[in-house]
């Protein structure tokens, strides 16, 4: 069996169009800038950050070959196989982790890239990070252009 699940780029782009709120819409009596500011601002940020140093210091062929080494490891291992042990060894392993966020070495951003490079919708999550920065971020939009 797929241990990976798999996601449409035009399914996810279309559930993203009908869900996004912009940062001056309301959820109730509060601004979406607040709401993600208190809920989701270091969650982003920490995800932003990981990308954008996978990036800059994983060349793609290398992504790619990271991505079969996960797929190999998950297919034969099967049952036993554990997705975040893999990951962080596979981290640890794999990026020069000097310099590196604190939250890159547990493997989870390497994994989330992995995954979605395998089901072809890593184009459609960065282009949607990069508008959730550019609207509720724009400092952190600016500090990581080019780098996601």
């Amino acid at each position: 069996p797929n241990m990976f699940t798999s996601y449409s780029a035009k399914k996810v782009q279309a559930l993203f169009d009908r869900l996004y709120l912009k940062p001056t819409d309301a959820i109730g009596q509060y601004k979406t800038q607040d709401v993600y500011d208190v809920f989701f601002k270091p969650t982003v940020t920490n995800f932003a950050q990981d990308v954008a140093f996978i990036s800059a210091s994983v060349p793609k062929a290398r992504l790619n070959k990271l991505l079969k080494e996960y797929q190999t490891a998950a297919k034969e291992k099967s049952d036993a196989f554990s997705g975040p042990d893999f990951l962080y060894q596979l981290a640890q392993d794999n990026l020069s982790l000097e310099g590196a966020p604190n939250s890159v070495r547990n493997g989870r951003t390497l994994g989330i890239m992995l995954r979605r490079r395998a089901d072809k919708t890593w184009p459609t999550v960065t282009k949607l990070l990069k508008r959730v920065l550019k609207d509720y971020d724009p400092a952190l939009s600016k500090e990581l252009a080019g780098k996601l």
